[in-house]
């Protein structure tokens, strides 16, 4: 039997068998059996299969029977030692570390279940901005802090303080998608949005399958905040609006080393770039910055700022440029019709661009792009990831071109894609079409490499009721509840998007 003191550690909580997955994760209650490769899950509708790469550790009641590996390991158990993790500790510290998993495993569930009304969100006030959010706490702490630092970031760079008499930003975090559609009133392909009329408010939902991506969008977001320390009555005409947005999206805040990092590379960008090219498409300087709400200031005007941005010589007329668009005093400016705001023509931005960086002739505009398209090509030598292609199709599906993203799917799969969202995506994509034997193949994939999401097994079930294997179907959307017990997401995978199991 399971040793005393673990059996008696983790009975009170309802544990049998403990499973510990490499992200964190805690699974009990349910009986397991060691196989080859890794371990095998017998819940009541059916059987599931962890692969060793997956598990950090696992205290099994059949293990206290299996007989010393050798002289050495007998030893150890001799002297009331256990493994864990790949250590050999006392056997009530393994007790004792196991119980604790588990018991903060279930407080979160119960935190995370009572928030999924958006009348029980919580309420937290930092220096700056004021949340209001869905998230567990140990979720929501990294967007508190990665957001502070943000702010406190770009005022420092950007030599820019925020007004003693402003309010603190009001800050809405969902738990999803779908409470983001429903509470905030926003749909289609809208991931994030900051509301740059008064009041001002910035909202956003997490992503649970990529978190990264939903804090890159959210602080993409946020720079239309941050603009406003520099004129609270001007709008940023779409470029260098958005480019700049981009720019900063690409940040990342470490939470152990404490330090948010900007500039990073767009790698959905560069590849829609690539893409471009290799159709024989170069984006030309004056038409990006000469014309209004292009597609193509997310992509080629991103790579724009992030050039001008690391050259130590360009850097600072970028700044300039951007900052003389509201405060120069011989830039044409126009009203836009509420609260006061002005904002700048395309063709005055384009003046204003060739001013700061001295481009008097067409002469100097091309010398200007060959070196800009120069450091683009560069980029793109250097980093054609895997990861690139997986947030070009994300970037394509959001904006409503579903062959497109199809297309950057299948490049990241072939590639070697890990990522069980890339391999959802293009299922759901691949069932659209009416090709579920492919999509189901594509589900099957994402389940190996995360097999304890019920949510995987639960979209597979409703993909099999649509195309009319019901009782099995069925069975797996029992499963995907079963898995998902005290997952507060569960029902909202599971529910959400129609019947054909393709959301």
């Amino acid at each position: 039997m399971l040793s005393q003191l673990l059996f008696a550690a983790v009975a009170a909580l309802g544990a049998g068998d403990v499973l510990c997955l490499k992200d964190g994760r805690v699974v009990d209650g349910v009986p397991m059996e060691r196989k080859d490769g890794g371990i095998a899950l017998a819940y009541q509708n059916g059987t599931v299969f962890v692969a060793d790469e997956l598990i950090q550790d696992a205290v099994l009641e059949a293990d206290a029977a299996r007989a010393p590996a050798d002289a050495a390991e007998a030893e150890q158990r001799k002297n009331g030692m256990v493994t864990f993790e790949g250590r050999w500790i006392p056997e009530k510290k393994r007790a004792e570390l196991v119980a604790k998993r588990l018991a903060e495993r279930r407080a979160r569930a119960e935190e995370a279940k009572a928030r999924l009304e958006w009348r029980n969100r919580a309420i937290v006030e930092t220096k700056n901005l004021r949340f209001e959010h869905q998230l567990p706490d140990h979720v929501f702490a990294e967007y508190r802090d990665s957001l502070e630092a943000f702010l406190a970031t770009f005022s420092r760079n950007w030599k820019l303080e925020t007004p003693k008499d402003r309010a603190k930003l009001p800050v809405n975090i969902y738990i999803d998608r779908r409470n983001f559609f429903q509470v905030a009133g926003v749909s289609g392909g809208v991931l994030a949005y900051f509301r740059f009329k008064k009041p001002y408010d910035l909202n956003g939902y997490h992503d649970r399958l990529d978190p990264d991506y939903a804090k890159q969008v959210l602080y993409h977001e946020f720079v239309h905040y941050l603009e406003k320390l520099v004129d609270i009555d001007f709008a940023y005409p779409h470029f260098p609006n958005e480019s700049v947005a981009e720019y900063y999206g690409a940040s990342r805040w470490d939470p152990v080393a404490r330090k948010f990092t900007t500039g990073l590379l767009q790698e959905g960008r560069l590849w829609e770039i690539q893409t471009d090219i290799a159709g024989g498409e170069r984006m030309s300087l004056e038409r990006l910055i000469s014309s209004d709400r292009l597609y193509e200031h997310y992509t080629w005007g991103w790579s724009l700022v992030h050039y001008l941005m690391n050259d130590v010589k360009l850097e600072p007329k970028f700044e300039s440029f951007f900052l003389a668009l509201s405060k120069g005093k011989a830039v044409r400016r126009t009203a836009i019709g509420f609260d006061n705001l002005q904002t700048c023509s395309a063709d005055e931005v384009w003046r204003v661009f060739r001013q700061e960086f001295g481009l008097k002739d067409a002469e100097a505009v091309r010398k200007f792009e060959v070196a800009w398209h120069e450091y683009v090509d560069g980029l793109i030598a250097r980093n054609t990831s895997v990861a690139g292609k997986e947030k070009a199709g994300y970037q394509a599906l959001e904006t409503g071109r579903p062959l497109r993203a199809k297309r950057f799917f299948q490049e990241a799969i072939d590639a070697g894609s890990r990522s069980p969202r890339v391999f959802l995506e293009q299922a759901g994509l691949l069932l659209a079409d009416g090709k579920a034997a492919a999509g189901l193949a594509l589900i099957d994939r994402a389940i190996a490499l995360d097999p304890l999401n019920g949510a995987f097994h639960g979209r597979k079930g409703r993909a099999l009721k649509a195309t009319g294997d019901k009782a099995e179907g069925e069975r797996l959307v029992k499963l995907g509840r079963e898995i998902g017990g005290d997952d507060p997401w569960i029902e909202i995978d599971l529910t959400d998007g129609d019947d054909d199991g393709t959301k």
